[in-house]
Order: C-alpha cells, then structure tokens, then sequence
C-alpha cells in the first residue's frame, strides 16, 4: 500500500527547493490537503529561527524568485507548470512570499507612465520610453537603501517566524498562498462579516454567497434594479430599460399577496411608497402592453446585517476593495459594483469585477 504522508527526506527537499518542477507541484498539493504534512513541514522549517534569518539574508539570488518571476506571477503571465513552480516556492518561501505582497500592493500606482518633455523628431517611439515597474524600483534600490531593506527583512522574519498569521496554506483551495493579497486591511469589519469578505476576496472562482441562495441567479435584460439581489434601502427605486410610452408595476410579498402598484408610468422608475420589511422576500413586474410581464425578485437587508454593515462603514469606507467583498457577501450586487468599479486598475481588480459579474449572468 502506498505511503500517504512525504516522507522526511521529501519535505526536507521541498523545504529546500530541490526538488525538480513537477515533484514540486505534486508535494504542493498533497501539502494542501495533508494537515498532518503541513505541521511536519512547518516544524522542521521552524526548528531554528535565527538559522531561518540567516539563510533568508544570505542565500544566493538562485534561492529566490528573481523580479521578472514576481512579475510574472502578480500578472497572471505564467503558464500551469511556472505557475505551479513558483505556488510551491511561495510555500516555502516567506521572504518571497512578501516580495509578491509588496508588488501587488505597490504596482498599480508605480506603473503609471512617466510624463517627459517632447522629444526631438529622431526620439525613439514613446512606448519604447516608458519605465517598467521593475527598473524603476531597482534604481529606487541604493546601497543604502538595500541595507536598510535587508535589515527591515531579517526583524521581520525573528519577530514573525512563529506567529500564526503567517500560515501560507489554505486546504481548502488546494495549497494555494492565501495571505498573499493583503488580508490583514479585513481585519477592522465586524466578526459577523469578515469571513465571507476575506473569501470573496481570495476566490478566483466566483462562489454565489449565502445571502443570495433563495434568490435567482439572474433576471430579464429589461429589469435593472433590484434583480436577484439585496438591497439595504427599505423603500427602495425599481428601476428598468424598457422603451414604451407606459409603464404598470405590481409589487408582492414572498406569499405572492399584493403589496402595492402604479398604473401608467411615463418614467423608467419608481419608489415604492411604503417601508418594506427588513430581511423579508419580495417580487415586482413590470407589465408592458403587448409584452409579457417582467418578473424580478429581491430580499432587504436583515437588521442585524444592516447594523454589521453599519459599523464596518465607520470602520473601512475608505477601502474599496474591502467594502465590494463586504456588499457581495451580503448579496448587494449593485452595492458592490460601485465599489469595485472605482478600484484602480490591476489583475487583482479586474478579477473582482469579473467575479461579481458571472454572479449577474443575464437569463
């Protein structure tokens, strides 16, 4: 019967990298899903904090990921088998693992191209003239500053070598580095709601959050808001993109009882005019003369949610990122939308906004 745990000399040898790629990504998976391999490997990688800090700061450059790999990865330009490689060197690496936080921290606002003078009718093409990311960090990087770099790294890994937070593996996504996109900003939302937006924000498949399971995962392309969703608003403006010359809207209760209706609308929207009931379902219709009706159901915002969602405004409005994981979580899609369309620019903002928009597939 085959073993089913690595054997010591494996982990030893993963530990150190020397294992050939596809041996590499074999061992990265079993660690992700092995608790037991997982703490073997950590206690042999922590045996000796001060001899961890002295190979982190004096390994050679062929130990680590060189900047174009960084790169590469925080891009999403690296094929299975690369991709693969670097997962398991990230692993096993914390020094690199940082570097790959740094980057996609900072990289957004570095690659913005730099504005020059005109140049002469014989300059070489513009974009021949921008600066990459990398070789404007690297001449950011002076003796002096390297040094100060260097010593900043090794307090880092004696103070941090044993603490919990630096776990790397997350079983449930296969052994894949999750800390890596800065999860500690998720740190300031209520318990209530941290989890569910530190998962939408780590999943690179869009999983549909609990808050929308009774909801239908899309609407008709007639119906703009709210479709499928929740809102927070307990009067909130139902919204379409119907062309007619009227407009009837009926709305209801979960048990399908009439809650309230207007007749002959010119406008392609209407508040309802009384206060609907927190955490409770309901479905509206848009009927058109000569058209089927248009059908769209949506929940509002349960108290303790809306008090949840309260405090984590007061606590991280000025963070996109996190408000968009925290209003999709809840199933406020629209909420959400906003927020992640006034991210800047990256592979990781583009992922967000992708994400969320598989979850509004139109029927």
């Amino acid at each position: 019967m085959p073993d089913l745990h690595l054997s010591d000399q494996e982990l030893t040898s993963y530990r150190d990298r020397l294992l050939k790629p596809a041996e590499l990504a074999s061992s990265d998976r079993h660690l992700g899903t092995c608790e037991i391999c997982r703490k073997r490997l950590a206690a042999i990688t922590r045996l000796d904090p001060a001899l961890t800090m002295l190979s982190d700061l004096y390994a050679s450059t062929s130990d680590h990921l060189s900047f174009e790999q960084i790169e590469a990865y925080a891009e999403n330009n690296l094929d299975q088998a690369q991709r693969a490689v670097v997962y398991a060197h990230l692993n096993s690496c914390e020094m690199c693992a940082r570097e790959v936080r740094d980057f996609m921290g900072f990289a957004p606002r570095m690659s913005v191209p730099v504005l020059r003078a005109p140049a002469p009718a014989a300059a070489v093409p513009i974009a021949q003239e921008r600066e990459s990311f990398w070789s404007r960090l690297r001449s950011f990087f002076t003796p002096q500053v390297a040094i100060l770099v260097t010593v900043g790294a090794a307090a880092a890994i004696v103070l941090g070598v044993l603490a919990p937070e630096l776990h790397l593996f997350s079983p449930g996504s296969g052994g894949t580095v999750s800390t890596l996109r800065g999860d500690a900003e998720f740190n300031v939302l209520p318990e209530s709601l941290r989890a569910g937006a530190v998962a939408i924000a780590d999943e690179n498949v869009a999983e549909r959050p609990a808050a929308l399971r009774d909801l239908p995962s899309g609407c008709d392309a007639g119906l703009v808001y709210p479709c499928g969703e929740v809102v927070e608003a307990q009067q909130p403006e139902l919204r379409w993109n119907v062309t007619a010359l009227s407009y009837s809207i009926e709305l209801y209760d979960a048990s399908h009882f009439r809650i309230a209706g207007v007749s002959n609308l010119s406008g392609t929207s209407w508040r309802i005019p009384q206060p609907l009931t927190r955490g409770a379902l309901y479905s509206w219709e848009l009927h058109v003369s000569g058209q089927p009706p248009r059908r769209a159901v949506f929940r509002v915002l349960g108290s303790s949610e809306e008090t949840a969602l309260e405090q984590a405004r007061s606590s991280a409005s000025g963070s996109h990122r996190v408000m968009g994981t925290v209003f999709e979580s809840l199933g406020m899609l629209s909420a959400a939308q906003q927020e992640f369309a006034q991210m800047p620019n990256s592979a990781d903002a583009d992922r967000l906004r992708n994400n969320l928009e598989s979850l509004r597939t139109t029927r």
